[in-house]
């Protein structure tokens, strides 16, 4: 899926989820640098990256978030984000704040996760 085949408000939720996860553990590594330039690759890395700048004017309050992210009703969008915030998570350890936004994601969302 490519940001384009988004609705507006599902790339959003993208973005700020992405710079949620990312910035979630305080630390940015080489490792979550490489792994976020793959993401951006296979979204379309220059729409990729406007969209991850436009996404840090946004509110990145939990609430906002969860709200951006209840809005998210096409499945197939929800499997995207969801793969894209686990692979961002994954690119290091998982801290506890990354696995309780991943598990909110996949019971708000009624995802199957492994």
């Amino acid at each position: 899926m490519k940001l384009n085949d988004m609705t507006a408000d599902e790339r959003m939720a993208l973005g700020t989820l992405v710079r949620k996860m990312v910035g979630i553990d305080g630390e940015y590594s080489a490792e979550e640098a490489a792994n976020l330039e793959d993401v951006a690759r296979g979204f379309g890395a220059d729409d990729f990256w406007s969209l991850i700048r436009e996404a840090g004017q946004e509110d990145l309050s939990d609430e906002a978030l969860k709200a951006r992210a209840r809005a998210v009703e096409r499945e197939e969008t929800q499997k995207t984000i969801y793969a894209t915030l686990f692979g961002i998570a994954t690119a290091g350890s998982i801290v506890a704040a990354e696995s309780s936004l991943l598990e909110w994601l996949a019971e708000t969302w009624g995802l199957e996760t492994a």
